[in-house]
């Protein structure tokens, strides 16, 4: 349990704008993914290309399961991959400036 702790208050300590805070959006992204498409919301997304998925209950709520996977997907599969690559550069940058900083004094 001290273990779960640890890890929650170095996750809630960490920045929004850092390395760490842009692997923390990219993994919560594809986790959110994860969720919704092992809960089977794969099939939702059939309505956009204008097929009502068998059991439909009602359209209107088949059409908004379908945004939010295909929101998450491209999430998942376009912007967290840009997140970690923008982690990595950030990192590097604060470290390379952090080194020079150290040598000009």
């Amino acid at each position: 349990m001290n273990a779960l702790k640890s890890i929650y208050r170095r996750i809630a300590a960490t920045k929004r704008c850092s390395p760490g805070g842009f692997v923390l959006w990219a993994a919560s992204l594809a986790v959110l993914f994860a969720m919704l498409h092992l809960l089977g919301f794969r099939e939702y997304a059939s309505v956009l290309s204008g097929t009502v998925p068998l059991g439909a209950f009602n359209l209107i709520v088949n059409r908004f399961f379908a945004v939010v996977y295909v929101l998450l997907y491209l999430g998942a599969v376009v912007l967290a991959p840009i997140l970690l690559i923008g982690a990595a550069v950030f990192l590097l940058l604060e470290r390379w400036l952090s080194h020079r900083k150290g040598r000009a004094r």
